[in-house]
């Protein structure tokens, strides 16, 4: 057969006959020592009641929560920003000031081993139901960096391969990102107006971006992400001066892998070297019939099958299905990897879909 590496994913591929697919890592980081858990964790908890401690196992930079029983809206929270400072990956809203919400103080408060709970009700954290949260930890304390033609400040876990960066600029600047290489995953959103949440990928390449709050299909732009590199990353997003917020991602051998796959629609096994503890998915296609930004995670489903999903773009209840295939769409985390049914809504044939997975 033929084999060749992809110079824009940086990617070793296989061609199958009639498509290039992806088949190994070739990331050149290994972190010896990396412990998953403590860069990575989802935690479920139910009616936790006003200012209750949940414990990650670390201190987190960043938490994204989800209602799993209720349609609140997803609520993400960073150290960078600060912990009052809520963004709703299902809406194209502006950041919210929860600490000067009218009934009060509704944020929660990140803390050295994980966050606690508002102080006040709030439906989308602490009210009488169930929730997930996924924790992840930067580099803590936020620091300056010129790299670029313009200072960003940056908390940057080069180990696991993560870093949060903010800026505020107008045009074409190039920003420094704090990571070791380049991100193969920067989701980036203005956080003074309202603006969609632009998300570049390594598989869809530059000047083009997914919209987190959407399930549209990739688009064109020539303005957004003109160069992406070791150090840094050039935009040209607006010509008026905005802030800005970007969560980069690059994969790390044994602990995290960004990557894409063509469906089948028979079962396939997806390679990424180490058990999975979560993983989202999302079409880049137009002709799919169903292209939400999918995630599944071993907290809410803990053995095979995993058939819980919950969608980062929707602020829809956890759609669970129940029986033995193929009356469920979900699938199985392997000691390898994923193993994609014939039933998996991420595995429609002649689709294309990107992912982003974390070790257990």
């Amino acid at each position: 057969g033929l084999m060749r590496e992809n110079t824009t994913t940086s990617k070793m591929e296989f061609y199958d006959g009639s498509l290039w697919q992806e088949i190994t890592d070739t990331a050149s980081t290994y972190v010896s020592g990396l412990i998953p858990s403590a860069n990575f964790n989802t935690v479920i908890y139910s009616n936790p009641g006003l200012s209750t401690p949940i414990s990650v196992g670390f201190g987190p930079d960043m938490v994204l929560f989800k209602e799993r029983n209720g349609t609140s809206s997803w609520q993400l929270y960073d150290t960078v920003r600060g912990d009052d400072y809520a963004l709703f990956t299902n809406l194209t809203d502006a950041q919210y000031n929860y600490s000067t919400h009218p009934w009060g103080d509704l944020s929660p408060t990140i803390t050295s081993t994980g966050f606690t709970t508002p102080p006040v009700t709030n439906n989308g954290i602490n009210s009488s139901s169930n929730y997930v949260s996924y924790s992840w930890k930067a580099g803590g304390a936020v620091v300056s960096n010129t790299d670029g033609n313009i200072t960003s400040s940056v908390s940057a876990n080069q180990a696991a391969g993560f870093s949060i960066v903010q800026y505020t600029t107008a045009g074409s600047k190039i920003i420094g990102h704090g990571l070791s290489q380049a991100p193969e995953l920067i989701i980036q959103k203005r956080t003074d107006v309202t603006s969609e949440w632009v998300t570049y990928t390594a598989t869809t390449g530059l000047q083009k971006y997914l919209q987190l709050q959407s399930d549209a299909a990739v688009v064109s732009d020539a303005n957004f992400m003109i160069a992406v590199g070791a150090s840094t990353f050039t935009s040209q997003w607006s010509s008026n001066s905005h802030d800005y917020i970007n969560y980069c991602f690059h994969s790390i051998l044994g602990y995290s892998k960004i990557g894409f796959y063509v469906g089948t629609g028979a079962t396939q096994n997806i390679y990424l070297g180490f058990k999975p503890a979560w993983v989202m998915f999302k079409s880049i296609d137009s002709g799919a019939s169903f292209s939400s930004w999918v995630i599944f995670d071993n907290k809410r489903n803990t053995s095979n099958p995993r058939t819980c999903e919950i969608y980062a773009n929707l602020d829809s209840k956890e759609y669970c299905t129940t029986g033995s295939a193929p009356n469920y769409r979900g699938l199985n985390f392997t000691d390898t990897g994923i193993e994609l049914l014939s039933t998996s809504y991420s595995n429609e044939a002649f689709e294309t879909f990107i992912y982003m997975a974390f070790s257990e």
